[in-house]
């Protein structure tokens, strides 16, 4: 087998910095600590993700904060506006990718890392306006990551969760 030429290495590089412009340009706090740790975090978390077989569409967040909580180095330091921002992240992701559920108004996700609150996100229907990302509190803790989505407009009312694998 031949070894990378220019080209290669080129494309190699520019994928890697479109993946990190990803994970880190929804989450300041964790791109701060990023740019403080001389980190090598996304390219330990893309190993891990490459070898777990992670599938990396709007959870893609949601896996690398079960990592960074699971590594000795770097689950003292998660803070839960970090554990927010990556929650935040997945939801927003999620409402840009998730055109395959146009009957959808809007999704929940709980993570064990932040078992007493829930992120949520309602689809804006106006072309000029934002979603609106909203944060819950639980009525009783939660020990696993999980979704839901809501059919109707701001109401979270008979939701039923789904296990985020």
């Amino acid at each position: 087998m031949m070894g990378q030429g220019p080209h290669e290495e080129i494309m190699a590089g520019l994928a890697k910095q479109s993946m990190r412009h990803k994970l880190f340009h929804s989450t300041p706090q964790l791109d701060a600590l990023l740019q403080t740790a001389q980190s090598s975090i996304p390219d330990a978390f893309l190993a891990y993700a490459a070898n777990q077989r992670l599938t990396m569409n709007w959870t893609t967040h949601i896996h690398l904060l079960n990592w960074l909580c699971r590594e000795p180095v770097w689950q003292p330091r998660m803070t839960s506006g970090m554990i927010r921002e990556l929650l935040m992240a997945a939801v927003i992701r999620w409402s840009l990718t998730g055109l395959d559920h146009v009957t959808v108004k809007g999704i929940m996700v709980v993570s064990r890392h932040l078992p007493s609150e829930a992120v949520g996100l309602w689809k804006s229907m106006e072309a000029d306006k934002g979603s609106k990302v909203v944060f819950l509190r639980l009525p009783e803790a939660c020990n696993e990551d999980k979704y839901a989505l809501s059919y109707t407009d701001n109401c979270w009312k008979d939701v039923i969760w789904q296990p985020l694998l």
